[in-house]
């Protein structure tokens, strides 16, 4: 690696970092085992190109918050034996006041950021040079989340009925954060994009449409969901994705790392399946499901021999920044953990297993 640090570190030299964060993007073999989906096509696309595969990848948690402020800090927020981190420090750290952050600036990049619909987990926090926000289109200025809040009481509807271009809003998709940066720019940057999708609600429609009106709650939980929906989110951003792994790599000079990571896997209830489902289980199927991820990562030519097939989300950076600094990384334990009562419980820590 040391062949290639000059050049990383020449003026103008080091390579611009794309972070897709896909919330609830599941691994392969999931996607073949409980909705039927072969995602080969779209994994051979990104080999071709240059990524490493996590085949064996599990996320650190079963839910975005303690996923994305693990991954940004390097430390595992929260284990069976303390308390979670507190609510105004989730902000802070997922807005981006975090050490991931920091070192970026520190080797000389430019932040970008660009929440998924001016959401509260990860809005834009001041420290950015750019936000990419989704802007509300309706006629009443609810970003999705308050719209998802609001859904839940009788006024939604009353509201819905009088008014039905009310809470009409924009999703931010992976187009349009393209179309908001210029990857020829002199000064490299590090952009943190978080796509709501293929998480619930529903995105895109049978032939990949966007959907742009409120079509549910956010957080469907242990509810159901249909797998159709499921099925075809992932088949549809994977679309917008290749497309701008297409752009990047045709228009950014940099030799760009580009990040694509889920943050946890599915937890929902599938067609038949019992109130109680086999997701809350803490051995076996229930941590594969809540907890497989796709994690591929573009790295310069030079590091890629330092990614491993298990690699976990909380090592993404440690191995970002030994790639960008010439040295080999220094990786933390693979640690997993689920919440198999919800938000209101704590934490087990779980051995998953692979399916394959």
């Amino acid at each position: 690696i040391d062949g290639n640090a000059e050049r990383l570190h020449s003026d103008n030299g080091r390579p611009n970092v794309y972070w897709f964060l896909l919330d609830g993007y599941v691994r392969d073999d999931t996607l073949a085992k409980y909705f039927a989906h072969d995602n080969q096509p779209f994994l051979s696309f990104l080999t071709n190109n240059g990524f490493r595969i996590g085949k064996k990848s599990f996320s650190n948690y079963d839910n975005t918050t303690l996923s994305l402020t693990s991954t940004l800090t390097n430390t595992y927020q929260r284990t069976p034996d303390g308390p979670g981190p507190h609510p105004d420090t989730v902000v802070s750290i997922l807005s981006g006041f975090n050490p991931a952050v920091q070192k970026f600036i520190s080797l000389g990049y430019q932040y970008i950021h660009a929440p998924y619909a001016g959401a509260a987990k990860t809005q834009c926090g001041g420290l950015e040079e750019k936000c990419i926000r989704a802007q509300p289109t309706g006629s009443i200025p609810l970003n999705e989340v308050q719209a998802s809040l609001l859904q839940l009481t009788p006024l939604f509807r009353i509201i819905r009925k009088a008014i039905p271009d009310a809470f009409r809003y924009d999703h931010i998709f992976v187009e349009d954060v393209m179309t908001a940066i210029d990857p020829s720019r002199s000064q490299p940057f590090f952009l943190f994009a978080h796509i709501l999708s293929p998480h619930a609600p529903p995105r895109y429609s049978a032939n990949c449409q966007r959907i742009n009106d409120v079509g549910g709650i956010i957080d469907v939980g242990e509810g159901q969901y249909d797998p159709e929906q499921f099925r075809l989110d992932p088949l549809c951003t994977s679309r917008s994705v290749k497309r701008a792994v297409q752009s990047i790599l045709a228009n950014d000079q940099s030799d760009p790392i580009i990040i694509l990571q889920g943050d946890h896997g599915f937890k929902f209830r599938l067609p038949g399946e019992p109130e109680v489902n086999p997701a809350r289980s803490t051995k076996g199927e229930g941590p594969f499901r809540r907890l497989a991820i796709l994690n591929a990562i573009r790295l310069p030519e030079s590091c890629r021999e330092f990614f491993r097939p298990a690699l976990s989300p909380i090592n993404t950076f440690p191995l970002v920044f030994a790639c960008l600094e010439g040295r080999p990384p220094k990786l933390y334990p693979n640690r997993h953990f689920i919440r198999p009562n919800g938000s209101a419980g704590g934490v087990v820590e779980v051995q998953p297993y692979t399916s394959r």
